[in-house]
């Protein structure tokens, strides 16, 4: 199939680095190339990168039909010789974070970190508070208030943890490029590796302990 992008016609698809490309044919006016952002690779061919849309667009032709770029009727030209510019935004020129979408993404990401936070604080706390009322629990004087109380925090500490990846996992989804995000994102690998790291020494730590159980005498 062949792709007319608006007045570079005869384009051909392609991928660069896992990217899909439009290709220009040989001959293409600089105009055109520099106006609808064609990058020249390392080979010496013009491409352009694909938007979303774009690429949404040829889909509808793929792979038997050839796919038309046009203006709307009645478009003005940007100048003599000089296109008018397309409705929507290159992917050859980096996409910048919407402020709104920046500050919602940093509020959902700022919960995350807090939660991730009182994650490791409420055993702390919930260790301290379980031991101020060991000894009334121990004597049979505990009251229900003070069980209900311990199974409360249990499950605050169990359960932010889980709110803290779950608001990850929506900011990395709706704001994938917000900064705040991808380092809320790393402490959870970071911790999932360190689980890990933790866990084969647990499994190596029990083996020789057992081992050594086996060859005590007796």
């Amino acid at each position: 199939m062949l792709v007319h992008f608006y007045e570079i016609r005869g384009c051909t698809c392609n991928n660069v680095d896992d990217r899909p490309v439009i290709v220009a044919p040989n001959g293409t006016p600089a105009v055109y190339l520099q106006h609808y952002h064609f990058t020249r690779l390392a080979d010496g061919r013009w491409v352009h990168y694909l938007s979303n849309e774009e690429y949404a667009h040829i889909m509808t032709g793929y792979p038997d039909h050839d796919v038309t770029f046009a203006y709307a009727p009645g478009a003005s030209v940007g100048g003599v010789g000089i296109p008018p510019t397309p409705t929507y935004t290159s992917p050859g020129t980096p996409v910048i974070e919407d402020e709104e979408e920046k500050r919602a993404g940093n509020r959902l990401a700022a919960i995350g970190f807090i939660l991730l936070g009182l994650s490791f604080v409420l055993p702390t706390v919930m260790g301290g508070v379980m031991y101020g009322l060991t000894s009334t629990i121990d004597d049979g004087s505990g009251s229900p208030a003070v069980s209900a109380l311990l199974m409360v925090m249990e499950l605050l500490c169990s359960g932010a943890g889980l709110a803290s990846f779950i608001i990850m996992i929506v900011t990395r989804i709706r704001y994938p490029k917000n900064t705040a995000g991808k380092v809320l994102m790393w402490f959870f690998i970071i911790g999932a590796i360190l689980l890990a790291i933790a866990t084969v020494l647990l499994i190596i730590a029990c083996a020789s302990c057992l081992n050594e159980l086996k060859n005590c005498p007796g």
